[in-house]
Protein backbone atom coordinates (compact mmCIF):
# COMPACT_ATOMS: atom_id res chain seq x y z
CA UNK A 1 0.00 0.00 0.00
CA UNK A 2 2.96 2.30 -0.52
CA UNK A 3 1.08 4.09 -3.32
CA UNK A 4 -1.84 4.89 -0.97
CA UNK A 5 0.52 6.38 1.65
CA UNK A 6 2.12 8.48 -1.08
CA UNK A 7 -1.29 9.81 -2.12
CA UNK A 8 -2.05 10.84 1.49
CA UNK A 9 1.09 12.99 1.58
CA UNK A 10 0.20 15.18 -1.37
CA UNK A 11 -2.29 18.00 -1.91
CA UNK A 12 -5.88 17.24 -2.89
CA UNK A 13 -5.46 18.29 -6.57
CA UNK A 14 -2.70 15.75 -6.97
CA UNK A 15 -4.65 13.01 -5.22
CA UNK A 16 -7.17 12.86 -8.01
CA UNK A 17 -4.40 12.60 -10.61
CA UNK A 18 -2.63 9.82 -8.70
CA UNK A 19 -5.87 7.89 -8.24
CA UNK A 20 -6.55 8.27 -11.95
CA UNK A 21 -3.07 6.95 -12.71
CA UNK A 22 -3.65 4.00 -10.37
CA UNK A 23 -6.98 3.28 -12.05
CA UNK A 24 -5.32 3.42 -15.46
CA UNK A 25 -2.53 1.05 -14.42
CA UNK A 26 -4.98 -1.48 -13.03
CA UNK A 27 -7.90 -0.85 -15.33
CA UNK A 28 -6.28 -0.76 -18.77
CA UNK A 29 -5.23 -4.44 -18.82
CA UNK A 30 -8.71 -5.41 -17.61
CA UNK A 31 -10.25 -3.31 -20.37
CA UNK A 32 -8.05 -4.91 -23.05
CA UNK A 33 -8.76 -8.44 -21.81
CA UNK A 34 -12.50 -7.76 -21.69
CA UNK A 35 -12.43 -6.36 -25.22
CA UNK A 36 -10.36 -9.27 -26.57
CA UNK A 37 -12.75 -11.85 -25.12
CA UNK A 38 -16.14 -10.21 -25.65
CA UNK A 39 -15.93 -7.63 -28.44
CA UNK A 40 -12.91 -8.50 -30.61
CA UNK A 41 -13.53 -9.27 -34.29
CA UNK A 42 -11.94 -12.72 -33.77
CA UNK A 43 -13.91 -13.58 -30.62
CA UNK A 44 -15.81 -16.45 -32.31
CA UNK A 45 -12.69 -18.23 -33.62
CA UNK A 46 -11.96 -21.43 -31.63
CA UNK A 47 -9.09 -21.39 -29.18
CA UNK A 48 -8.17 -21.18 -25.49
CA UNK A 49 -9.53 -18.11 -23.70
CA UNK A 50 -6.22 -17.26 -22.06
CA UNK A 51 -4.43 -17.12 -25.43
CA UNK A 52 -7.24 -14.99 -26.87
CA UNK A 53 -7.18 -12.60 -23.91
CA UNK A 54 -3.50 -11.65 -23.81
CA UNK A 55 -0.21 -12.00 -25.65
CA UNK A 56 1.51 -13.47 -22.60
CA UNK A 57 1.06 -17.23 -23.23
CA UNK A 58 1.96 -17.01 -26.93
CA UNK A 59 5.14 -15.03 -26.42
CA UNK A 60 6.16 -16.78 -23.23
CA UNK A 61 6.16 -19.97 -25.31
CA UNK A 62 7.91 -18.27 -28.24
CA UNK A 63 10.78 -17.12 -26.08
CA UNK A 64 11.10 -20.61 -24.57
CA UNK A 65 11.04 -22.25 -28.00
CA UNK A 66 7.87 -24.23 -27.26
CA UNK A 67 5.23 -22.19 -29.13
CA UNK A 68 5.04 -24.43 -32.21
CA UNK A 69 4.53 -27.55 -30.08
CA UNK A 70 1.86 -25.89 -27.95
CA UNK A 71 0.04 -24.62 -31.02
CA UNK A 72 0.09 -28.15 -32.45
CA UNK A 73 -1.63 -29.34 -29.26
CA UNK A 74 -4.19 -26.55 -29.60
CA UNK A 75 -5.03 -27.62 -33.14
CA UNK A 76 -5.47 -31.19 -31.92
CA UNK A 77 -8.00 -29.84 -29.42
CA UNK A 78 -9.77 -27.07 -31.36
CA UNK A 79 -9.52 -28.03 -35.04
CA UNK A 80 -8.01 -26.67 -38.29
CA UNK A 81 -8.13 -22.97 -37.33
CA UNK A 82 -7.15 -21.65 -33.89
CA UNK A 83 -6.85 -18.19 -32.38
CA UNK A 84 -3.38 -18.37 -30.84
CA UNK A 85 -3.09 -14.73 -29.73
CA UNK A 86 -5.51 -11.79 -29.55
CA UNK A 87 -4.72 -10.82 -33.16
CA UNK A 88 -3.25 -14.04 -34.56
CA UNK A 89 -4.76 -17.05 -36.34
CA UNK A 90 -3.13 -20.40 -37.12
CA UNK A 91 -4.34 -22.68 -39.95
CA UNK A 92 -3.42 -26.24 -40.94
CA UNK A 93 -5.71 -26.93 -43.92
CA UNK A 94 -3.91 -27.20 -47.26
CA UNK A 95 -6.26 -24.62 -48.79
CA UNK A 96 -4.87 -22.04 -46.38
CA UNK A 97 -1.51 -22.18 -48.18
CA UNK A 98 -3.23 -21.00 -51.36
CA UNK A 99 -5.49 -18.44 -49.70
CA UNK A 100 -2.83 -16.86 -47.48
CA UNK A 101 0.39 -17.18 -49.48
CA UNK A 102 -0.84 -17.36 -53.08
CA UNK A 103 -2.19 -14.85 -55.57
CA UNK A 104 -5.75 -13.55 -55.38
CA UNK A 105 -8.20 -13.38 -58.29
CA UNK A 106 -6.59 -10.15 -59.53
CA UNK A 107 -3.24 -11.98 -59.73
CA UNK A 108 -1.79 -9.83 -56.98
CA UNK A 109 -0.63 -10.71 -53.48
CA UNK A 110 -3.50 -10.19 -51.06
CA UNK A 111 -1.56 -10.91 -47.86
CA UNK A 112 1.57 -8.87 -47.22
CA UNK A 113 4.41 -10.28 -45.15
CA UNK A 114 4.32 -9.18 -41.53
CA UNK A 115 7.34 -6.88 -41.24
CA UNK A 116 7.43 -7.25 -37.44
CA UNK A 117 8.45 -10.88 -37.82
CA UNK A 118 11.79 -9.97 -39.38
CA UNK A 119 12.77 -7.00 -37.23
CA UNK A 120 15.01 -4.07 -38.27
CA UNK A 121 17.20 -3.97 -41.36
CA UNK A 122 20.97 -3.80 -40.98
CA UNK A 123 21.50 -2.97 -44.66
CA UNK A 124 19.13 -0.03 -44.66
CA UNK A 125 17.07 -1.77 -47.35
CA UNK A 126 15.30 -5.15 -47.46
CA UNK A 127 16.78 -8.18 -49.16
CA UNK A 128 14.78 -10.84 -50.97
CA UNK A 129 13.22 -12.28 -47.80
CA UNK A 130 11.88 -8.98 -46.45
CA UNK A 131 11.16 -6.92 -49.54
CA UNK A 132 7.66 -6.58 -50.91
CA UNK A 133 5.78 -5.28 -53.92
CA UNK A 134 7.76 -4.13 -56.92
CA UNK A 135 11.11 -4.29 -55.10
CA UNK A 136 10.56 -7.98 -54.34
CA UNK A 137 9.53 -8.67 -57.95
CA UNK A 138 12.61 -6.85 -59.28
CA UNK A 139 15.00 -8.65 -56.94
CA UNK A 140 13.46 -12.01 -57.74
CA UNK A 141 13.76 -11.42 -61.51
CA UNK A 142 17.38 -10.42 -61.06
CA UNK A 143 18.31 -13.32 -58.76
CA UNK A 144 16.50 -15.99 -60.79
CA UNK A 145 19.51 -16.18 -63.12
CA UNK A 146 21.62 -17.64 -60.30
CA UNK A 147 19.13 -20.47 -59.69
CA UNK A 148 18.19 -21.50 -63.23
CA UNK A 149 18.67 -25.05 -64.57
CA UNK A 150 21.58 -23.75 -66.63
CA UNK A 151 23.21 -22.26 -63.53
CA UNK A 152 22.78 -25.49 -61.55
CA UNK A 153 24.54 -27.48 -64.27
CA UNK A 154 27.43 -25.01 -64.18
CA UNK A 155 27.61 -25.20 -60.36
CA UNK A 156 27.59 -29.01 -60.13
CA UNK A 157 31.37 -29.34 -59.99
CA UNK A 158 31.58 -26.86 -57.13
CA UNK A 159 28.85 -28.64 -55.16
CA UNK A 160 30.42 -32.08 -55.70
CA UNK A 161 33.79 -30.73 -54.57
CA UNK A 162 32.39 -29.98 -51.10
CA UNK A 163 30.62 -33.34 -50.94
CA UNK A 164 33.99 -34.98 -51.67
CA UNK A 165 35.66 -32.87 -48.99
CA UNK A 166 33.01 -33.91 -46.48
CA UNK A 167 33.67 -37.58 -47.21
CA UNK A 168 37.40 -37.00 -46.73
CA UNK A 169 36.82 -35.43 -43.30
CA UNK A 170 34.44 -38.22 -42.28
CA UNK A 171 36.93 -40.89 -43.39
CA UNK A 172 39.63 -39.39 -41.18
CA UNK A 173 37.23 -39.14 -38.24
CA UNK A 174 36.07 -42.74 -38.77
CA UNK A 175 39.69 -43.94 -38.68
CA UNK A 176 40.26 -42.05 -35.42
CA UNK A 177 37.04 -43.46 -33.98
CA UNK A 178 38.41 -46.93 -34.59
CA UNK A 179 42.02 -46.39 -33.50
CA UNK A 180 41.68 -43.85 -30.67
CA UNK A 181 37.99 -43.29 -29.84
CA UNK A 182 38.72 -41.17 -26.74
CA UNK A 183 40.35 -38.38 -28.73
CA UNK A 184 38.11 -35.28 -28.93
CA UNK A 185 38.59 -35.02 -32.69
CA UNK A 186 37.38 -38.60 -33.11
CA UNK A 187 33.89 -37.45 -32.22
CA UNK A 188 31.59 -37.15 -35.24
CA UNK A 189 28.80 -34.61 -34.89
CA UNK A 190 26.77 -34.73 -38.10
CA UNK A 191 25.04 -31.42 -37.37
CA UNK A 192 28.48 -29.82 -37.37
CA UNK A 193 29.60 -31.72 -40.47
CA UNK A 194 26.51 -30.77 -42.46
CA UNK A 195 26.82 -27.15 -41.33
CA UNK A 196 30.46 -27.02 -42.41
CA UNK A 197 29.58 -28.43 -45.83
CA UNK A 198 26.63 -26.16 -46.54
CA UNK A 199 28.40 -23.08 -45.13
CA UNK A 200 31.48 -23.68 -47.27
CA UNK A 201 29.49 -24.39 -50.43
CA UNK A 202 27.13 -21.43 -50.01
CA UNK A 203 29.98 -19.05 -49.13
CA UNK A 204 31.77 -20.11 -52.32
CA UNK A 205 28.61 -19.51 -54.35
CA UNK A 206 27.83 -16.22 -52.57
CA UNK A 207 31.30 -14.73 -52.05
CA UNK A 208 33.57 -16.61 -54.45
CA UNK A 209 35.48 -18.28 -51.60
CA UNK A 210 34.66 -20.89 -48.93
CA UNK A 211 34.85 -20.33 -45.19
CA UNK A 212 37.37 -23.16 -44.87
CA UNK A 213 35.31 -24.95 -42.24
CA UNK A 214 35.89 -28.40 -43.72
CA UNK A 215 39.63 -27.75 -43.44
CA UNK A 216 39.99 -25.95 -40.13
CA UNK A 217 36.90 -26.88 -38.13
CA UNK A 218 34.96 -24.17 -36.34
CA UNK A 219 35.24 -20.42 -36.90
CA UNK A 220 33.55 -17.58 -35.05
CA UNK A 221 31.42 -16.88 -38.10
CA UNK A 222 29.22 -19.92 -37.41
CA UNK A 223 28.36 -18.61 -33.94
CA UNK A 224 27.57 -15.24 -35.54
CA UNK A 225 25.08 -16.95 -37.85
CA UNK A 226 23.41 -18.81 -34.99
CA UNK A 227 23.17 -15.57 -33.00
CA UNK A 228 21.52 -13.99 -36.03
CA UNK A 229 18.94 -16.81 -36.11
CA UNK A 230 18.21 -16.42 -32.39
CA UNK A 231 17.84 -12.66 -32.79
CA UNK A 232 14.97 -13.16 -35.23
CA UNK A 233 13.01 -15.04 -32.57
CA UNK A 234 13.71 -12.44 -29.88
CA UNK A 235 12.71 -9.59 -32.20
CA UNK A 236 9.56 -11.39 -33.27
CA UNK A 237 8.44 -11.70 -29.66
CA UNK A 238 9.45 -8.20 -28.53
CA UNK A 239 8.02 -6.44 -31.59
CA UNK A 240 4.52 -7.75 -30.84
CA UNK A 241 4.31 -5.38 -27.90
CA UNK A 242 3.53 -2.01 -29.53
CA UNK A 243 5.21 0.03 -26.80
CA UNK A 244 8.46 -1.88 -27.38
CA UNK A 245 8.35 -2.37 -31.15
CA UNK A 246 10.37 0.74 -32.04
CA UNK A 247 13.04 -0.15 -29.51
CA UNK A 248 13.33 -3.81 -30.48
CA UNK A 249 16.89 -3.49 -31.75
CA UNK A 250 18.04 -2.16 -28.38
CA UNK A 251 16.23 -4.78 -26.28
CA UNK A 252 18.08 -7.79 -27.64
CA UNK A 253 20.50 -9.59 -25.30
CA UNK A 254 23.97 -8.11 -25.80
CA UNK A 255 25.52 -11.36 -27.05
CA UNK A 256 22.74 -11.89 -29.58
CA UNK A 257 22.90 -8.29 -30.80
CA UNK A 258 26.69 -8.43 -31.21
CA UNK A 259 26.47 -11.75 -33.05
CA UNK A 260 23.87 -10.32 -35.41
CA UNK A 261 26.02 -7.27 -36.15
CA UNK A 262 29.14 -9.38 -36.71
CA UNK A 263 27.22 -11.68 -39.04
CA UNK A 264 26.02 -8.82 -41.21
CA UNK A 265 29.41 -7.09 -41.16
CA UNK A 266 31.01 -10.29 -42.42
CA UNK A 267 28.53 -10.48 -45.30
CA UNK A 268 29.25 -6.87 -46.29
CA UNK A 269 33.02 -7.42 -46.26
CA UNK A 270 32.79 -10.59 -48.33
CA UNK A 271 30.51 -9.00 -50.94
CA UNK A 272 33.00 -6.14 -51.32
CA UNK A 273 35.88 -8.60 -51.74
CA UNK A 274 33.95 -10.60 -54.31
CA UNK A 275 32.85 -7.58 -56.37
CA UNK A 276 36.44 -6.35 -56.54
CA UNK A 277 37.38 -9.48 -58.50
CA UNK A 278 36.53 -10.13 -62.16
CA UNK A 279 35.83 -13.81 -62.70
CA UNK A 280 33.88 -16.16 -64.94
CA UNK A 281 33.28 -18.70 -62.16
CA UNK A 282 29.58 -19.62 -62.07
CA UNK A 283 28.95 -18.20 -58.60
CA UNK A 284 25.83 -16.21 -57.80
CA UNK A 285 27.18 -12.73 -58.44
CA UNK A 286 28.76 -13.60 -61.79
CA UNK A 287 25.40 -14.85 -63.03
CA UNK A 288 23.38 -12.05 -61.44
CA UNK A 289 25.54 -9.14 -62.61
CA UNK A 290 25.94 -10.61 -66.09
CA UNK A 291 22.20 -10.98 -66.63
CA UNK A 292 20.65 -8.08 -64.72
CA UNK A 293 18.49 -5.52 -66.52
CA UNK A 294 18.83 -1.74 -66.36
CA UNK A 295 17.16 -1.55 -62.93
CA UNK A 296 19.47 -4.23 -61.59
CA UNK A 297 20.38 -4.53 -57.94
CA UNK A 298 21.99 -1.93 -55.68
CA UNK A 299 25.06 -2.55 -53.54
CA UNK A 300 22.97 -2.20 -50.35
CA UNK A 301 20.56 -4.80 -51.71
CA UNK A 302 23.54 -7.07 -52.44
CA UNK A 303 24.52 -6.93 -48.77
CA UNK A 304 21.00 -7.81 -47.66
CA UNK A 305 20.64 -10.58 -50.25
CA UNK A 306 24.01 -12.11 -49.30
CA UNK A 307 22.81 -12.26 -45.70
CA UNK A 308 19.62 -13.97 -46.89
CA UNK A 309 21.61 -16.52 -48.91
CA UNK A 310 23.85 -17.44 -46.00
CA UNK A 311 20.90 -18.12 -43.69
CA UNK A 312 18.34 -19.61 -46.06
CA UNK A 313 20.88 -21.60 -48.09
CA UNK A 314 22.88 -23.13 -45.25
CA UNK A 315 21.01 -23.56 -42.00
CA UNK A 316 17.92 -25.01 -43.68
CA UNK A 317 19.77 -27.60 -45.80
CA UNK A 318 21.89 -28.66 -42.83
CA UNK A 319 18.68 -29.03 -40.83
CA UNK A 320 17.12 -31.27 -43.48
CA UNK A 321 20.22 -33.49 -43.66
CA UNK A 322 20.53 -33.71 -39.87
CA UNK A 323 16.89 -34.67 -39.48
CA UNK A 324 17.09 -37.25 -42.27
CA UNK A 325 20.18 -38.82 -40.70
CA UNK A 326 18.60 -39.17 -37.25
CA UNK A 327 15.36 -40.60 -38.58
CA UNK A 328 17.18 -43.08 -40.83
CA UNK A 329 19.28 -44.26 -37.89
CA UNK A 330 16.14 -44.56 -35.78
CA UNK A 331 14.27 -46.54 -38.45
CA UNK A 332 16.80 -49.18 -39.62
CA UNK A 333 14.40 -50.72 -42.15
CA UNK A 334 14.19 -47.35 -43.94
CA UNK A 335 17.97 -46.99 -43.77
CA UNK A 336 18.43 -50.40 -45.42
CA UNK A 337 16.08 -49.53 -48.29
CA UNK A 338 17.96 -46.29 -48.93
CA UNK A 339 21.36 -48.00 -48.72
CA UNK A 340 20.22 -50.60 -51.25
CA UNK A 341 19.15 -47.88 -53.67
CA UNK A 342 22.22 -45.65 -53.35
CA UNK A 343 24.77 -48.47 -53.27
CA UNK A 344 23.38 -49.89 -56.50
CA UNK A 345 25.44 -47.21 -58.28
CA UNK A 346 28.72 -48.56 -59.61
CA UNK A 347 30.86 -45.76 -58.18
CA UNK A 348 30.60 -42.41 -56.43
CA UNK A 349 31.31 -40.72 -59.76
CA UNK A 350 27.91 -41.93 -60.94
CA UNK A 351 26.22 -39.89 -58.19
CA UNK A 352 25.40 -36.78 -60.20
CA UNK A 353 22.69 -34.15 -59.95
CA UNK A 354 20.94 -35.69 -62.94
CA UNK A 355 21.21 -39.35 -61.90
CA UNK A 356 20.04 -38.65 -58.36
CA UNK A 357 16.87 -37.04 -59.66
CA UNK A 358 15.75 -40.57 -60.55
CA UNK A 359 16.31 -42.08 -57.09
CA UNK A 360 12.72 -42.61 -55.96
CA UNK A 361 13.40 -43.69 -52.39
CA UNK A 362 16.05 -41.02 -51.72
CA UNK A 363 13.56 -38.36 -52.78
CA UNK A 364 10.87 -39.94 -50.59
CA UNK A 365 13.26 -39.99 -47.60
CA UNK A 366 14.03 -36.29 -48.02
CA UNK A 367 10.37 -35.38 -48.43
CA UNK A 368 9.36 -37.35 -45.36
CA UNK A 369 12.27 -35.81 -43.43
CA UNK A 370 10.97 -32.35 -44.33
CA UNK A 371 7.50 -33.38 -43.24
CA UNK A 372 8.41 -34.66 -39.77
CA UNK A 373 11.34 -32.26 -39.24
CA UNK A 374 10.66 -29.22 -41.47
CA UNK A 375 13.63 -26.96 -42.10
CA UNK A 376 11.41 -23.92 -41.41
CA UNK A 377 9.01 -25.24 -38.75
CA UNK A 378 7.29 -22.00 -37.73
CA UNK A 379 6.33 -20.58 -41.13
CA UNK A 380 5.85 -17.00 -42.24
CA UNK A 381 3.34 -14.56 -40.75
CA UNK A 382 1.02 -12.66 -43.10
CA UNK A 383 -1.29 -9.68 -42.58
CA UNK A 384 -4.94 -10.24 -43.41
CA UNK A 385 -6.03 -7.41 -45.79
CA UNK A 386 -7.72 -4.58 -43.90
CA UNK A 387 -10.99 -5.22 -45.70
CA UNK A 388 -10.90 -8.87 -44.61
CA UNK A 389 -10.51 -12.04 -46.65
CA UNK A 390 -11.94 -15.52 -47.08
CA UNK A 391 -9.63 -18.30 -45.88
CA UNK A 392 -10.66 -21.94 -46.23
CA UNK A 393 -14.21 -20.86 -47.04
CA UNK A 394 -14.64 -18.60 -43.99
CA UNK A 395 -14.46 -14.81 -43.90
CA UNK A 396 -11.97 -13.26 -41.46
CA UNK A 397 -11.69 -9.52 -40.72
CA UNK A 398 -8.44 -7.68 -41.22
CA UNK A 399 -9.02 -5.05 -38.53
CA UNK A 400 -8.70 -6.30 -34.97
CA UNK A 401 -9.78 -3.25 -32.99
CA UNK A 402 -8.34 -0.22 -31.18
CA UNK A 403 -5.73 -2.06 -29.11
CA UNK A 404 -2.26 -3.40 -29.99
CA UNK A 405 -1.42 -3.20 -33.72
CA UNK A 406 -4.99 -3.20 -34.98
CA UNK A 407 -4.13 -5.81 -37.65
CA UNK A 408 -4.93 -9.52 -37.84
CA UNK A 409 -2.04 -11.87 -38.66
CA UNK A 410 -2.24 -15.46 -39.82
CA UNK A 411 0.02 -18.33 -40.86
CA UNK A 412 0.36 -22.00 -41.66
CA UNK A 413 3.07 -23.48 -39.45
CA UNK A 414 4.66 -26.39 -41.35
CA UNK A 415 5.46 -28.44 -38.25
CA UNK A 416 1.91 -28.09 -36.97
CA UNK A 417 0.26 -28.92 -40.31
CA UNK A 418 2.64 -31.81 -40.98
CA UNK A 419 2.13 -33.45 -37.59
CA UNK A 420 -1.64 -33.21 -37.58
CA UNK A 421 -3.84 -36.28 -38.04
CA UNK A 422 -6.17 -33.89 -39.87
CA UNK A 423 -3.69 -34.03 -42.79
CA UNK A 424 -1.63 -37.21 -42.41
CA UNK A 425 -2.22 -40.77 -41.28
CA UNK A 426 0.14 -41.80 -38.48
CA UNK A 427 1.57 -38.24 -38.56
CA UNK A 428 4.45 -38.62 -36.09
CA UNK A 429 5.94 -41.74 -37.72
CA UNK A 430 8.75 -41.62 -40.28
CA UNK A 431 7.25 -43.30 -43.36
CA UNK A 432 9.00 -42.33 -46.64
CA UNK A 433 6.71 -44.77 -48.46
CA UNK A 434 3.89 -42.23 -48.22
CA UNK A 435 5.75 -40.18 -50.87
CA UNK A 436 6.51 -42.93 -53.41
CA UNK A 437 4.40 -42.99 -56.62
CA UNK A 438 2.23 -45.89 -55.38
CA UNK A 439 2.04 -45.49 -51.58
CA UNK A 440 0.63 -48.12 -49.20
CA UNK A 441 -3.16 -48.04 -48.95
CA UNK A 442 -3.26 -46.44 -45.48
CA UNK A 443 -1.32 -43.40 -46.74
CA UNK A 444 -3.13 -42.76 -50.02
CA UNK A 445 -5.56 -40.33 -48.43
CA UNK A 446 -2.84 -38.15 -46.90
CA UNK A 447 -3.55 -34.49 -47.68
CA UNK A 448 -0.27 -33.70 -49.36
CA UNK A 449 -1.57 -30.26 -50.31
CA UNK A 450 -0.80 -29.29 -46.72
CA UNK A 451 2.88 -30.20 -47.24
CA UNK A 452 4.72 -27.12 -48.54
CA UNK A 453 8.31 -27.36 -47.28
CA UNK A 454 9.51 -24.45 -49.43
CA UNK A 455 6.45 -22.26 -49.05
CA UNK A 456 3.88 -21.33 -51.66
CA UNK A 457 3.08 -18.56 -54.11
CA UNK A 458 5.19 -15.59 -55.20
CA UNK A 459 7.46 -15.87 -52.16
CA UNK A 460 8.20 -19.59 -52.57
CA UNK A 461 11.88 -20.30 -51.85
CA UNK A 462 13.93 -19.15 -54.84
CA UNK A 463 16.59 -21.76 -54.07
CA UNK A 464 14.26 -24.77 -53.94
CA UNK A 465 15.93 -26.60 -56.86
CA UNK A 466 19.41 -25.92 -55.47
CA UNK A 467 18.33 -27.17 -52.04
CA UNK A 468 16.96 -30.45 -53.46
CA UNK A 469 20.14 -31.03 -55.48
CA UNK A 470 22.40 -30.25 -52.51
CA UNK A 471 20.46 -32.48 -50.14
CA UNK A 472 20.27 -35.41 -52.57
CA UNK A 473 23.95 -35.23 -53.41
CA UNK A 474 25.30 -34.82 -49.88
CA UNK A 475 23.09 -37.49 -48.31
CA UNK A 476 23.74 -39.90 -51.18
CA UNK A 477 27.51 -39.43 -50.79
CA UNK A 478 27.34 -40.13 -47.05
CA UNK A 479 25.11 -43.21 -47.46
CA UNK A 480 27.23 -44.54 -50.33
CA UNK A 481 30.45 -44.39 -48.31
CA UNK A 482 29.41 -45.18 -44.71
CA UNK A 483 27.29 -47.34 -42.46
CA UNK A 484 25.89 -44.99 -39.82
CA UNK A 485 24.60 -45.59 -36.29
CA UNK A 486 23.84 -43.36 -33.32
CA UNK A 487 26.22 -43.07 -30.37
CA UNK A 488 23.24 -42.77 -28.00
CA UNK A 489 20.27 -44.66 -29.37
CA UNK A 490 18.10 -43.65 -26.39
CA UNK A 491 18.43 -39.92 -26.99
CA UNK A 492 15.40 -38.46 -28.78
CA UNK A 493 17.46 -35.98 -30.76
CA UNK A 494 14.46 -34.22 -32.31
CA UNK A 495 13.28 -33.00 -28.89
CA UNK A 496 14.63 -29.48 -29.43
CA UNK A 497 13.30 -25.93 -28.99
CA UNK A 498 12.18 -23.96 -32.03
CA UNK A 499 13.25 -20.30 -32.13
CA UNK A 500 11.77 -19.72 -35.60
CA UNK A 501 14.32 -22.36 -36.69
CA UNK A 502 15.39 -25.48 -34.79
CA UNK A 503 17.97 -25.01 -32.04
CA UNK A 504 19.76 -28.23 -32.96
CA UNK A 505 21.86 -30.14 -30.45
CA UNK A 506 24.84 -32.32 -31.48
CA UNK A 507 24.01 -35.45 -33.47
CA UNK A 508 26.78 -37.88 -32.52
CA UNK A 509 27.22 -40.91 -34.77
CA UNK A 510 29.51 -43.87 -35.38
CA UNK A 511 30.72 -44.37 -38.94
CA UNK A 512 32.06 -47.50 -40.60
CA UNK A 513 33.37 -47.23 -44.18
CA UNK A 514 31.43 -49.50 -46.52
CA UNK A 515 33.49 -52.53 -47.57
CA UNK A 516 33.26 -53.28 -51.29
Amino acid sequence: MALTRLVNLVDEPLKAALYALLLLILGYPALVITYNLLFHSLRKVPGPKLWAATLLPAYYNRLRGTAVFRIKELHDQYGPVVRVAPEELSFIDGQAWKDIYGYNTANTVAFERDALQAGPEEAGTPGLLRSKGEQHNRLRRTLNHAFSDKALKQQEGLIKNYADMLIGVLNRRAELQKSDPDRPDAQINMVEMYHFTTFDAMADLSFGQPLGLLKQRYTAWVSFLLSHVKSVAYMHAIARWPILARSVKYLLPKSVKEGREEFFGYCVAKVEERMAVQTERPDFWSLIVKNQDEKGITRQEMYAVASDFMVAGTETTATLLSGATWYLCTYPDKMKKLCDEIRSFGSADELTLQSLQNTVYLQAVLQESLRVYPAVPAGGMRLVPKEGYTICGEYYPGYSGPFASGRVTCSVMPYVANHSAYNFHNPDAFVPERFVPDPPAEYRDDKKGAFKPFGHGPRVCIGENLAWHNARLILAYVIYHFDISLVDEKDVWVDQPIMELWMKKPLLVKLSPVQR
